[in-house]
């Protein structure tokens, strides 16, 4: 049946035609392949440049809160060291500023000798990641993601050393920065459709996420294969699965510190299928275009050889076939000028 389909002239013309088509089609393809490529290598100068803007943003949001807590280091409550004294100042201050689940003073063995909110001592925070990194740097430093103690919340602590002449920790200021908060900071970055954004501590536990906070925010996950990297590597970028299975290309850089020591990351994350759907779209519509114009050459090829070519040929092999049946009145009825076809027709009259 194969050979027999072939054999036809105008299938024969037809496949020739398709075999015209097909570098057309390929160029097409190969065109929407680079413009793909384009697109990925776009979306990834986006995503490290959002990156460094919303750590740029979260940056001078830790820097304004070091330099305020540098500031209540130097309130004469805590200069003084009078615990009911500082216990009252600091809780006028948490009414003011309820981003911050808690204030509080430690002294360098991590016993908390003063708090905005009411605690029975002892209470130590020596065991915690902001102490040890103010104890190691002598400097202020951020914290892991916790539940306080005292406050009951999910914070995370930024804390500022108040240090003698001699330059050793006479006492540490600490505020509990409310983890909702965070979230909602992060909510007001303007992002792209299909985007992430999630801030990281050096465990691998979820600060704050955009969107579905609710659903990843507290939970440790330093064996998902896209926070083992940024826990990793500390700064740049990847193609990797992201926490809901959606694939993404990540820009990731440290808010805190440097490299894989940083104590916080900022992680963003953009959906492939949002990289490649314009691309997409314009290779869609290319196809479609070609499609259409190849359907009109076919059809007007098939009709065209039917009409100039096989029409002619089958009058011819007809006529010719009469004549050699010894029927000399035998006419192919085309044209004298009707090309080749019609010079033969005259040679069988």
């Amino acid at each position: 049946m194969l050979p027999e389909f072939f054999s036809s002239l105008q299938v024969r013309f037809l496949v020739l035609l398709l075999l015209a088509v097909l570098p057309g089609l390929g160029l097409t393809c190969y065109l929407g392949f680079e413009q793909r490529q384009r697109a990925v290598v776009d979306a990834r100068d986006d995503a490290v440049h959002l990156v460094r803007l919303t750590v740029a943003n979260h940056e001078q949001l830790i820097e304004a809160e070091r330099q305020w807590l540098a500031t209540i280091a130097q309130l004469p409550e805590v200069l003084a060291g009078d615990p009911s004294a500082c216990q009252t100042r600091f809780a006028e201050l948490r009414q003011q500023y309820p981003r911050y689940a808690n204030l509080t003073v430690v002294t360098s063995a991590g016993e908390t000798v003063c708090s905005a909110l009411p605690f029975t001592p002892p209470v130590s925070v020596a065991q915690r990641a902001w102490f040890q990194r103010v104890i190691h740097t002598h400097a202020f430093a951020a914290g892991d993601y916790q539940v306080g103690t005292i406050t009951g919340k999910a914070t995370i602590n930024v804390a500022y050393p108040l240090l003698d002449t001699a330059h050793e920790i006479r006492a540490i200021i600490a505020a509990a920065l409310d983890v909702r908060w965070l979230n909602h900071r992060l909510a007001e970055t303007p992002l792209p459709k299909g985007t992430t954004v999630s801030l990281l501590d050096r465990q691998g536990t979820m600060v704050a996420r955009y969107p579905d906070p609710d659903r990843w925010v507290g939970r440790s996950l330093p064996d998902a294969q896209i926070i083992r990297t940024v826990l990793a590597q500390g700064e740049g970028t990847v193609d990797l699965p992201d926490l809901d299975g959606v694939a993404r290309l990540f820009a990731f850089k440290p808010l805190i510190g440097a490299g894989p020591q940083s104590s916080l990351a900022i992680v963003v994350g953009i959906a492939k299928a949002v990289v490649y759907a314009d691309a997409d779209w314009i290779l869609i519509r290319s196809l479609i275009a070609l499609g259409v114009v190849a359907l009109l050459i076919v059809t007007a090829d098939w009709a065209g050889a039917e009409w100039l070519i096989l029409r002619p040929i089958t009058a011819l092999v007809k006529a010719t076939g009469q004549v050699a049946a010894g029927d000399l009145s035998a006419r192919t009825g085309l044209a004298h000028g009707q090309g080749g076809a019609g010079a033969a027709g005259t040679c069988v009259r």
